[in-house]
């Protein structure tokens, strides 16, 4: 998911976290197109009860927390629970796309 149009802090480390959102699932579509506006997160799946899955990247694990905190306050949204949290240094995510092991 590296992006190099997203912010990301000054930082030797890239933060990858999922996220599962539940919302109402009224509002499904209007916080899903909310989340997808945020620079730092991908809706990657939705289910029509009401909840979302979003990747978050970051620079830190503060950046991260940060951006939950952001995805809390949105209308219509119920919790933000982080479901998967990994941090790789900058060098080891480019030698992985140098071999094609990312998109």
């Amino acid at each position: 998911m590296r992006n190099p149009e997203r912010h990301i802090s000054e930082s030797d480390e890239v933060h990858i976290s999922s996220v599962i959102i539940q919302v109402n699932p009224d509002q499904l579509a209007s916080v899903k197109h909310g989340v997808e506006a945020l620079p730092f997160g991908e809706v990657v799946a939705d289910d029509p009860r009401g909840k979302l899955v979003v990747v978050l990247e970051s620079g830190s694990c503060a950046e991260t927390d940060h951006y939950i905190q952001q995805l809390q306050t949105m209308h219509h949204v119920h919790s933000v629970t982080m479901v998967y949290h990994q941090a790789e240094g900058t060098d080891e995510i480019d030698q992985m796309q140098d071999r094609d092991v990312l998109p």
